[in-house]
């Protein structure tokens, strides 16, 4: 196991757990799930207990193989590969029900963002999304926040305060022609789920 893929685990992973079961609660029993960036493969594997069928993917060739060592033969209906979200040319059209990304699009380059989220809408029926609340509470927990993403690095924490400073979900679910259906506030207010669709205007 890598550097990176061992303390996820073991310090971020836990953490994001109440905010992985409230998105899995979302997702109806039997399901069939795409999850983007997917990371470590925590979520699919929470999403795995319910769904019928889930693929997780993330463009870190090395992430992805941290989480494929941990279904191994845990689950069949659970799958991982490398792949990247802007470009799915192996899924077809609404081919999964839901998909899913978590705590990515703030780290993203901004220009990714959009295209990012038509591409999954185009994969499947409804999308889930969950990322920080803007503004971030004046919390200790937000402040622990902001020092995790100062942490990761100039380029990470130029994303997050690109995210911050655009607008968060709001302005970027907007911008990419979705609209939304339900959501939910998360980890004391820093966190936040949004379930969407493409619009009428635009489906």
């Amino acid at each position: 196991m890598n550097s990176h893929c061992f303390f996820y685990r073991r310090f971020i992973d836990p953490l994001l757990r109440p905010l992985r079961r409230t998105l899995a609660g979302m997702i109806p029993e039997g399901a069939s799930v795409l999850e983007a960036a997917c990371g470590t493969g925590e979520q699919s594997l929470i999403l795995a207990r319910r769904a019928g069928r889930v693929l997780g993917f993330d463009y870190n060739r090395t992430i992805v193989e941290c989480a494929q060592g941990r279904v191994s033969g845990l689950s069949e209906n659970l799958s991982f590969q490398e792949a990247d979200a802007r470009n799915l040319p192996f899924i077809a059209d609404k081919e999964f029900d839901y998909a899913t990304i978590t705590l990515a699009l703030h780290e993203m380059n901004p220009a990714n963002r959009i295209p990012v989220l038509r591409e999954l809408t185009r994969t499947a029926g409804q999308l889930l999304v969950a990322d920080y609340a803007t503004p971030i509470p004046p919390t200790f927990g937000g402040w622990f926040t902001r020092m995790i993403e100062k942490m990761a690095g100039k380029e990470h924490y130029a994303g997050y305060c690109d995210y911050q400073a655009a607008g968060g979900l709001e302005t970027i679910i907007g911008d990419s022609g979705l609209e939304i259906l339900n959501e939910h506030s998360v980890l004391g207010g820093i966190g936040r789920i949004v379930l969407c669709r493409a619009s009428k205007i635009n489906a």
